[in-house]
Order: C-alpha cells, then sequence, then structure tokens
C-alpha cells in the first residue's frame, strides 16, 4: 500500500476513533430543585447504569403525587440524549445532547415544539433551564438546590 493510503487509512481510524465520546458527568443535576419564578420541582438521581433520571412536578401537583414530566438523561452508543415523557404520552420527545460543558449541556430536537434545552448550573445552588421553541421564543426557568 502506497505511503498515501496508509495516510488516509489512519486518518480515517483516528477520526472514527475520536467521534461523539463525549463523557457528560451530571452528578451536579443530583438532588432536589425548587423553581424560583414558578411552583416546579424537578428531582434527579443517578441511576446505576450511569444514566440520570428526574420528575418534574408543579408545586400543587406534588400535593397529589401528580408527574409532569419524566427526564432520562443517557449514553447510547457513545451519544448522549435527554428524552422528555409526559403522563399522558407512550413515546418519549428525544433530543440529541450537542454540547456538553462541565456544568452544563445543551439538547436539540428541531422537530419537537421545544427545539433546544439548555441545563447549566449558576453556582452549586442555582440551576437555570433555558427552552427555546420552534417559534423563536425563549423561556428561563431558575431552580433552587433544596437541602435533601
Amino acid at each position: 500500500m502506497s505511503s498515501w493510503r496508509l495516510a488516509l487509512v489512519l486518518f480515517v481510524l483516528l477520526l472514527q476513533s475520536c467521534g461523539d465520546k463525549a463523557e457528560l458527568n451530571a452528578d451536579w443535576l443530583r438532588g432536589t430543585w425548587s423553581g424560583t419564578d414558578n411552583p416546579t420541582y424537578e428531582g434527579w438521581q443517578r441511576e446505576s447504569d450511569g444514566s440520570y433520571s428526574a420528575i418534574t412536578m408543579s408545586e400543587a401537583d406534588a400535593l397529589y403525587n401528580k408527574v409532569l414530566h419524566r427526564i432520562k438523561l443517557r449514553q447510547t452508543d457513545n451519544r448522549w440524549t435527554l428524552a422528555l415523557t409526559k403522563p399522558e404520552d407512550t413515546d418519549a420527545t428525544v433530543y440529541n445532547v450537542t454540547d456538553i460543558q462541565k456544568t452544563g449541556f445543551t439538547a436539540t430536537n428541531p422537530t419537537a415544539d421545544i427545539a433546544q434545552i439548555e441545563y447549566e448550573l449558576i453556582t452549586v445552588d442555582v440551576l437555570e433551564i433555558t427552552r427555546l421553541r420552534g417559534d423563536g421564543r425563549i423561556t428561563t426557568s431558575s431552580f433552587k438546590r433544596l437541602q435533601d
């Protein structure tokens, strides 16, 4: 094999090995978060398989143990996804995690009503969740960590 072909093969192999193997350590999400500008709670935990799961409840629904969303953040085939499921839905809305930072991540699904969701830890006890709707509207919710 000529040297340029060998170099090309090695380059392709290197690109494939780099792939989308970004690690996401979202332990900073673990715990219970209370909305500071809305009566919503999110409770996150790390599962034994390394994924993260959460439930979202409103303050009123918490009295009746009614879940607004079930959330799953997991890695499959070297890609991270964020899946949101409403209790009345059988299928989750799945977002691809497109940007991973030390204390945050961005997940996108251009076909969903909410096209992008960004989680960002502002301080150890303050979390912001920003949602970009398909129509361009942006909403940001702030959450304060509750002491467990």
